[in-house]
């Protein structure tokens, strides 16, 4: 058992990355071999109060984005190889108490991050590290964007316009920064992520009385029915 995930896995469905609690370093399981592998190695909680947490695969399979919780009671973007190699800090910021990383944009050049600090964003960070793009503010935490392949639109989920916690999901054009709903519906409609052809959304709704996958089209930033 490997416990609460807390990690993404690969596009080619070989990999799982997750953060071992027993050490709280970063690891990786071959979901073929079934082996499990750490990759970071920080010793027991004895030696360090430090973990990781929340990763994200690279479209290529090759890297892994994830936070790290470090020394100075903060939260970090690392990037290593999926090997373990090449461990390196790509931001870092003493006023960001939490952050998770999403997603690696089609290209392999950015990350998609949550960022928690005096402000809660959605932001896009360079894997070689650079300036924070922010895409949302406020946002709020679990909203679970994801990014269309070709990098034009995020789709997120939000509350929506009722008095319960029922959600709907959204649309918003990174070059723009225009939004607007997509999915609208009294029921709970939450979790959204764009399909590899970048013609549709997967997300999971509760309108027929129990959790269920349902899609539907986008063509150019608008829903079709």
């Amino acid at each position: 058992p490997i416990g609460i995930v807390e990690g993404t896995p690969s596009l080619d469905g070989r990999y799982l990355s997750y953060a071992d609690w027993e050490t709280g370093d970063l690891a990786v399981r071959d979901l073929v071999s079934g082996q499990n592998r750490r990759l970071t190695n920080k010793g027991t909680w004895k030696d360090s109060d430090e973990y990781a947490d929340a990763s994200a695969i690279s479209g290529d399979g090759r890297q892994i984005a994830y936070a790290w919780f470090n020394k100075e009671k903060s939260y970090e973007l690392r990037v290593m190889g999926i090997d373990g190699s090449k461990p390196r800090v790509v931001f870092r910021d003493k006023e960001t108490s939490y952050l998770e990383p999403y997603q690696w944009t089609a290209d392999g050049k950015q990350i998609l991050v949550y960022l928690k600090g005096q402000e809660r964003r959605i932001a896009l960070i360079p894997a070689a590290g650079g300036p924070v793009r922010v895409l949302k503010t406020p946002a709020r935490y679990r909203e679970f964007p994801s990014l269309s392949p070709d990098g034009r639109f995020l789709v997120h989920g939000a509350p929506g316009q009722g008095e319960g916690k029922e959600r709907d999901i959204f649309l918003l054009s990174v070059e723009g920064g225009q939004e607007i709903p997509l999915v609208r519906h009294p029921a709970d409609d939450f979790n959204p992520i764009w399909m590899p052809d970048g013609k549709r959304i997967l997300f999971v709704s509760d309108r027929t009385g129990t959790n269920g996958f349902w899609v539907i089209d986008v063509v150019e930033g608008k829903p079709q029915g």
